[in-house]
């Protein structure tokens, strides 16, 4: 049982973007099943389906009454935040919001716990935003493949801008007695005050990367506090290995709406310095409870140069540390770069490898860093039943930002090949 709180009777908004999955009926009945008060449910979703997908049918919610089924030909769809933010609009002013993704499983009362939670924060001052990435469970069992709470750490910021995030448990979580700060957003689980789906709506345009980042410092900066739950609440399916994505699936415009978002995410965080040209009112921008200054140093991220505290890099829960000196604050900021180099199995010859030379350099063609890779860690490269193809991760400090890379390998029989793999960043 989860403790008391005064939210009983109050309705929750749940949001929830589905693309040709065959995992939304079960996600969509268990949803009711677990929760404690179903009648206070409003869900909305974003069918996007297709005629063929025989298992996508929805005849069984069709006239339920605390659902609402926006009916959308995948041909026609636009991409996860076009959806969300269709579902925004459907919003009649419940007590809270729970936007999800289409693929979860829930614990026994999940929505009295998720009060419960936001209660408790509540009492301690915060304006509550419960979100996370949250551990997976298995298609084929329905069943929990982890069961311990996530946060989401600082991966790396990419070259075209967005930052990266990834999921890991949160230490000694079963000592908890209630959520702990976060930096950042998950869209596949957050959970707050019903007003949010108005007063920070996705912005229709976003595609994919940038979805995330964007959202936590808009939302930060519109007043709410970013928390992770401290305990299970829900299972989200990971991978979907198979299953048809927007961009897989004759959405060939998607590279043009894709490099729009990363524009967009630039310029509303600042990244390389880039901004909206004067006089453009960005209707999904930053709000002004807070400042974008205040959002980087809580969580210790700083946008214009793509670089990171230590005490961001060390995991440790935000917010980070003040600093006496505008100087010393500066100085505290590491740039560290993190790429994947992505190729072709057929890109390199099929022989025995001495080793494989990777460099990366700036826009003068100056080398900025270089090594090698061995023999044995080429083998795993080039295991087909590990990748799809050959991903090669390099992270390294620079204060320069790299341009192109290149991969020579060297092979024991015929020493480097003819000509370097190359390509730009």
């Amino acid at each position: 049982m989860s403790a008391h709180h005064p939210y009983d009777h109050e309705t929750i908004f749940v949001q929830m973007a589905s693309y040709r999955d065959p995992q939304l009926l079960p996600t969509l009945r268990d949803l009711f099943e677990k929760a404690t008060s179903p009648d206070l449910l409003h869900v909305c979703i974003c069918w996007q389906h297709n005629k063929e997908d025989e298992w996508d049918k929805l005849e069984e919610f069709a006239d339920h009454p605390n659902v609402t089924i926006l009916d959308i030909d995948s041909k026609d769809s636009k991409g996860a935040c076009w959806a969300r933010n269709m579902i925004q609009q459907e919003y009649k002013g419940e007590d809270f919001t729970f936007q999800l993704d289409s693929h979860h499983r829930f614990i026994e009362g999940w929505d009295d716990e998720l009060k419960s939670m936001y209660y408790q924060l509540e009492l301690q001052g915060k304006n509550p935003l419960i979100t996370g990435y949250i551990p997976g469970y298995s298609e084929r069992t329905g069943k929990p493949i982890q069961n311990e709470p996530w946060r989401l750490a600082f991966n790396y910021f990419g070259h075209d801008g967005p930052l990266h995030t990834v999921p890991e448990d949160i230490p000694n979580w079963k000592g908890l007695n209630g959520p702990v700060n976060a930096r950042f957003f998950s869209a596949h689980f957050a959970f707050t005050d019903g007003k949010f789906s108005t007063k920070v709506q996705h912005d229709p345009e976003m595609y994919f990367h940038g979805e995330e980042i964007t959202l936590a410092v808009r939302a930060y900066t519109h007043g709410y506090d970013l928390v992770h739950p401290h305990k299970v609440i829900a299972w989200h399916h990971y991978g979907r290995k198979g299953n048809p994505k927007h961009w897989d699936d004759g959405h060939d415009d998607w590279h043009d709406t894709n490099a729009e978002s990363f524009s967009r995410t630039r310029k509303l965080l600042g990244i390389n310095n880039e901004r909206f040209k004067k006089g453009f009112k960005y209707k999904y921008g930053l709000g002004t409870v807070r400042s974008l200054k205040e959002y980087e140093a809580y969580a210790g991220v700083r946008f214009k140069d793509r670089s990171v505290q230590q005490f961001t890099l060390d995991k440790h829960h935000p917010p980070n540390p003040s600093f006496k000196t505008k100087k010393a604050y500066n100085a505290s900021f590491l740039n560290i770069f993190k790429h994947c180099i992505d190729l072709a199995f057929d890109a390199v010859p099929q022989e025995e490898f001495a080793c494989w030379a990777v460099a990366y350099k700036d826009k003068d063609g100056n080398e900025l860093y270089r090594y090698d890779i061995q023999p044995e860690h080429i083998k795993n490269l080039t295991n087909p039943k590990k990748e799809d193809y050959i991903k090669i991760w390099t992270e390294f400090s620079t204060t320069s930002q790299p341009t192109s890379w290149v991969v020579w390998p060297n092979t024991k029989e015929g020493g480097w090949t003819d000509a370097p793999l190359v390509g730009n960043i």
